[in-house]
């Protein structure tokens, strides 16, 4: 596990041709899969014309360099349509306000950490309103949904809140049944997303979502099934669905 601050700035370097590419100058997070997706490697110019490497790609994340196979793995960003999906999504986390789902502003992401070999987002630290001091971590177990705007959370703090990083895996064990760890182990990303879907299986939609050809994805009052979150993902509207569902 890495905290982004370990991450960002590192150089990167080709193992083949024992060369320099570049500098990291971010991660892509996708919301969808609370996953960093991409690193960012610093380029002159703008930001798409940055180069990216996918997550899968890196070959070892070390504490002086982060490496890669080979100088022509990284590519331009503006050569990777889903590097541009999730950099318009614009989900930036450090900065980023923590809402509980009963709209209470709970704190302030100051930082976050992922796992090195697949990118998931481990935990998320927090400073409460108004303070500067990291009062925590929160686990992903217990993210609802990342956005532009807002991470929302499914309890209020401090009950989701882990004294720090290093917490994290003891916390995420205790009590998960041994089926649950093995499949979390065999696949991070689609663990998470099946906790999520799960998580909304059963909970009432609070408003009328509709998608942007017109289409009503959920009607308010309505239960949310398998066939609601297929509909949701399919118009797009996934993220608002988790925003808008109540006990």
């Amino acid at each position: 596990m890495r905290r982004s601050r370990e991450i960002v700035g590192l150089p990167v370097i080709s193992i083949n041709e024992a060369a320099e590419v570049g500098q990291v100058k971010g991660l892509l997070v996708n919301p969808a899969t609370g996953s960093a997706e991409f690193i960012v490697i610093n380029r002159d110019g703008g930001f798409r014309e940055c180069l990216v490497v996918r997550f899968k790609d890196i070959e070892s994340i070390g504490p002086d360099v982060l490496t890669v196979a080979r100088a022509e793995v990284p590519v331009t960003l503006s050569s990777v349509p889903e590097a541009l999906k999730v950099l318009d999504q614009q989900v930036g986390l450090i900065g980023t306000p923590v809402m509980t789902r009963k709209g209470k502003i709970a704190g302030v992401i100051r930082e976050f950490a992922v796992d090195e070999e697949s990118g998931l987002i481990t935990g998320l630290e927090i400073a409460l309103p108004g303070q500067d001091k990291a009062a925590g971590v929160i686990p992903t177990i217990n993210v609802a949904a990342y956005g532009r705007k807002f991470v929302v959370i499914n309890n209020d703090l401090p009950a989701a809140l882990v004294p720090g990083f290093d917490h994290l895996e003891p916390a995420s064990q205790n009590g998960q049944p041994a089926e649950a760890k093995a499949a979390e182990a065999a696949d991070p990303l689609k663990y998470f997303e099946e906790q999520q879907k799960q998580y909304l299986l059963g909970r009432t939609v609070t408003k009328q979502i509709v998608a942007d050809d017109g289409t009503v994805v959920a009607e308010a009052g309505e239960v949310v099934t398998k066939e609601v979150i297929d509909r949701a993902i399919q118009h797009n509207k996934y993220i608002e669905l988790t925003l808008n569902t109540g006990a």
